[in-house]
């Protein structure tokens, strides 16, 4: 079995040394707007980061009831601090993560989570990621390394990731710094039109192409998607 994977995404040729502005930082969310998703949980995690003195510019991007969340950020007191953009083409997502200081993939355990284009789109933008710790992508993924990891639906624990990066500059540049190799670790096998383009010239595998790219040769018989 030849495993293949989606075209890779161009990255991003320089790494962020630190957030642009410290006195205004900004997070980005992209999916649906939806409490399983983690929007409420981000809306909750801005509040408090606003009570710890951190004022967090918050934008989400998705469908979803855009008007029931401005809202929910008014009771909040979050009016000035978040932003509802509903859906954006995905040319807007990639620039509002190059223009964001951190992406936040928030999922709870209860969301059929795949791995998400986010990650990819926010790894390629060389964007450090604080992501939640969901089994469809935890264990793809080193906090500390290439990532921050916090509790699913653990406001606090959501806070806490978002402060360190803010303030530990050196590791705000590591995850950034990491972002590439992070990205094409997370790719397996074969991009799509080379499977294809590598079976139409040579269909009776005469080259050995099969065998050089199984899961066996690999050594991902275990990875799952």
């Amino acid at each position: 079995m030849v495993p293949w994977d989606w075209t890779r995404i161009s990255a991003e040729e320089h790494p962020k040394a630190a957030p642009k502005d410290a006195r205004r930082p900004s997070a980005f969310f992209a999916g649906a707007l939806t409490e399983a998703k983690g929007a409420g949980d981000c809306l909750q995690a801005v509040s408090l980061l606003q009570k710890r003195g951190i004022n967090l510019h918050f934008v989400f991007a998705g469908p979803g009831d855009v008007e029931m969340w401005r809202g929910r950020a008014a009771e909040l007191g979050l009016g000035n601090q978040v932003q509802f953009l509903g859906l954006i083409p995905n040319a807007e997502v990639r620039q509002r993560m190059m223009e964001s200081d951190i992406v936040v993939v928030p999922s709870r355990h209860d969301y059929a989570e795949g791995l998400p284009n986010t990650i990819y789109e926010a790894l390629a933008a060389r964007t450090p990621i604080v992501v939640s710790d969901h089994p469809a992508f935890a264990n793809r993924l080193r906090s500390g390394e290439n990532c921050l990891i916090f509790r699913a639906a653990d406001v606090s624990s959501l806070a806490d990731r978002i402060t360190t990066l803010l303030t530990d500059t050196a590791l705000f540049a590591r995850l950034s710094e990491q972002s590439v190799a992070a990205h094409n670790s997370l790719y397996v096998g074969m991009d799509w039109t080379d499977l294809v383009s590598t079976f139409l010239d040579d269909t009776r595998n005469r080259t050995g192409w099969v065998e050089a790219n199984s899961l066996a040769r690999l050594g991902l018989s275990g990875v799952q998607r």
